[in-house]
């Protein structure tokens, strides 16, 4: 599996689990997200303010995740 399809399939998954964390995690139909009263983009379907948290947090889980494995 190419580095890029191992990264797509672990942002999907821990999207979906995140979904308490960044409400606006899962894409929705809300034009606001709760926890930041951001605007949520039409196409993204997730605020900027979530998004920049949430991608950092996973970033540093995916290194971490990949890490181990090597070891």
């Amino acid at each position: 599996m190419s580095r890029r399809s191992q990264w797509c399939h672990f942002v999907g998954r821990r999207r979906r689990e995140l979904h308490d964390t960044y409400p606006c995690a899962m894409p929705t139909g809300r034009r606001w997200c709760p926890k930041h009263r951001a605007t949520v983009g039409r196409l993204t379907g997730i605020c900027r303010p979530c998004r920049d948290e949430m991608y950092v947090q996973l970033a540093a889980e995916h290194v971490h995740n990949q890490r181990g494995e090597a070891a």
